[in-house]
């Protein structure tokens, strides 16, 4: 029988800010470049517009007001991780730009400490854990619980 009680998981980590998340693989369907992003009338602060991809109208948010943090500042570094997300019971492809994509990391799942009390510097529902890794904290988000407001889930049944 297998042991999955030390299951390895890969995990994308990227800066927001000044700070380190990750997000499982898994959820990850591309990275992309930072390309135009077509803005909509009327839509909340961190919805910055939508993107073609494939001939595929994308909803991008931006990943800095989300998180509860000033908007982000548009770098060479910046671009879009593309996400799968379960809105409503129906598969979603949705942008989230970022302020660059760091590497791809394996964890072990034991190794995932509980999400600390950080107060409201950031919307810690969004967080499942926190990772040491290479000197510095990052924090994993949870996919689900960040695209299950029912501010994204309004923006993104329109798509």
């Amino acid at each position: 029988m297998l042991d999955t009680t030390n299951e390895l998981k890969s995990y994308l980590s990227f800066k927001v800010g000044d700070e380190n998340f990750a997000i499982n693989a898994k959820s990850i369907h591309s990275i992309l470049e930072l390309i135009q992003i077509t803005k909509i009338p009327n839509m909340p602060e961190f919805m910055l517009g939508i993107i073609n991809l494939r001939d595929q109208a994308i909803p991008i948010i931006d990943s800095s007001i989300q998180f509860g943090m000033a908007a982000s500042t548009i770098t060479s570094n910046s671009c879009i991780i593309i996400l799968e997300v379960v809105v409503n019971g129906t598969s979603k492809l949705i942008g989230s730009l970022v302020d660059g994509v760091s590497e791809v990391i394996d964890i072990e799942k034991d190794k995932i400490l509980p999400t600390p009390d950080i107060g409201g510097k950031y919307k810690s529902e969004f967080i499942s854990g926190v990772i040491y890794s290479n000197n510095k904290f990052i924090m994993i988000l949870d996919i689900q619980a960040l695209f299950s407001s029912e501010s994204i889930e309004s923006i993104s049944a329109s798509y």
